[in-house]
């Protein structure tokens, strides 16, 4: 076949398959236009070739995502908030031990029923007053004793009793447990003096075995009580003074030198007797005083 000069001519040219490598493409010249779809799969992108800046943004949705794929490391500082968890999502497994703290309580959420006192635990308050509405301290258990403490008062069911623990102050100097009251001072008073009923309503003075307005003691004080104002009178009870050095099991008596516990009675005639107490250990005093006197004579 010949073709004449200058004569416009066709040539359908023949190319063999799988003749044309990506040497023959031209750079840059396979558009979308010319991908069949869904030709291009996994297999032919190259690991790591698809980044961040080939993703539009919100491409991907949850339906992409690897199930556990999404770990700490992936999740921005602060990224789960409130609104991002589901109601009662968060039991108590995922709490860590000791993060509530009493912040994060709101105030009268906490009921009884929810609350366990184990033994050995002992209730905290930061002020000094603790409000029950009905009777407290209720023992309804298989113990023999039991009491109710309510705002008229401490009351015991039958065959129950307060027991004060021994032994009986056994290493604290100064110190006393029994019944006590708070009763105002007419005159000053010393640690560790006996006390009686003053003539003005409402005081206590020191008891002198002397005279018989004086003569007897319903208490000692632990503590010293300046004139007019107000401090403890043990009633009944074990006091301990480590400068004392009683006969032990011996008797102890009003003093005719005013406020003074002695272990031998009154002798002058004119004055009167009154057992005040028992002498448990050398230091520690047994109060429960009589009030009979017996006069010397």
């Amino acid at each position: 076949m010949s073709i004449k000069s200058g004569a416009s001519a066709h040539v359908a040219t023949s190319v063999a398959d799988n003749s044309v490598d990506s040497d023959a493409y031209v750079d840059g010249s396979i558009d979308a236009d010319h991908i069949a779809s869904n030709a291009v799969t996994t297999a032919k992108i190259n690991a790591d070739a698809v980044t961040g800046a080939k993703i539009a943004d919100d491409a991907i949705d949850s339906e992409h995502y690897t199930d556990g794929s999404i770990d700490t490391a992936h999740l921005a500082a602060d990224a789960v908030d409130g609104t991002k968890l589901a109601d009662n999502a968060v039991d108590s497994e995922h709490y860590t031990d000791g993060s509530i703290d009493s912040v994060h309580i709101a105030s009268g959420t906490i009921a009884m029923d929810r609350t366990t006192l184990t033994a050995g635990t002992n209730i905290s308050l930061s002020t000094n007053t603790l409000n029950v509405d009905d009777a407290f301290l209720i023992n309804d258990g298989n113990d023999t004793t039991s009491g109710i403490i309510t705002a008229a008062g401490f009351t015991l069911s039958e065959a129950a009793s307060v027991s004060i623990g021994t032994p009986l102050l056994p290493s604290t100097d100064h110190t006393y447990s029994g019944l006590s009251a708070q009763m105002l001072a007419g005159g000053a008073i010393a640690a560790f003096d006996l006390v009686c009923i003053h003539t003005t309503t409402g005081e206590v003075v020191k008891t002198d075995a002397s005279a018989v307005g004086t003569a007897r003691a319903i208490g000692i004080a632990p503590a010293a009580i300046s004139d007019t104002a107000t401090g403890t009178i043990l009633l009944q009870g074990f006091i301990r003074d480590d400068s004392w050095n009683w006969t032990i099991g011996g008797v102890i008596y009003t003093s005719e030198t005013a406020g003074a516990l002695t272990q031998t009675a009154p002798t002058t005639d004119g004055a009167f007797v009154q057992v005040v107490g028992m002498a448990l250990s050398a230091d520690i005093a047994y109060i429960n005083p009589s009030l009979d006197i017996i006069e010397h004579a």
